[in-house]
């Protein structure tokens, strides 16, 4: 069992101590590779139960989902800005782990072009930081538009 932030014991149940998205992960890939991770499972789930995307920020070596999700806020901004639509993002996959990008990141609509039935923008880093697995990185987040009351069919 490795050592970090938190020791990983079966007495560790507290939700509070796991609140570093990174732990989190090294606990998701030493349950996935050790045999008697089942009672190790109401930790687990604790833990992840106090996961969010707000408390997933950038480190040094990875891109947190927070920077991704406001990135993506900022472009719905600018768009809600030149359109009569308006949009608001959502949470992106909290499964997905981003390598630090060296450069700012970019966002944009999706493609209609790649068949996705729900509209939403595709976070972009063009440079990834040095690394041996990804030189670039697409992060989709979800949107929903925002009907006014004309649109929902509500009464003023």
């Amino acid at each position: 069992m490795f050592h970090a932030t938190c020791q990983f014991t079966a007495a560790w149940a507290s939700p509070a101590a796991c609140s570093d998205p990174e732990i989190i992960e090294r606990w998701r890939v030493h349950q996935n590779a050790s045999s008697d991770s089942l009672h190790h499972l109401p930790t687990c789930v604790a833990c992840l139960a106090s996961w969010s995307v707000e408390s997933d920020r950038s480190t040094p070596v990875k891109h947190g989902l927070f920077e991704i999700r406001e990135e993506a806020k900022r472009f719905i901004v600018h768009e809600n800005a030149k359109s009569h639509q308006q949009w608001e993002a959502l949470e992106p996959n909290g499964k997905v782990l981003v390598a630090r990008c060296a450069v700012p990141l970019q966002a944009q609509w999706m493609p209609r072009s790649l068949c996705r039935s729900k509209s939403s923008v595709i976070v972009i880093c063009i440079a990834a930081e040095a690394n041996a697995v990804t030189r670039r990185s697409e992060v989709h987040v979800p949107v929903k538009r925002v009907l006014d009351r004309k649109e929902a069919g509500e009464r003023p």
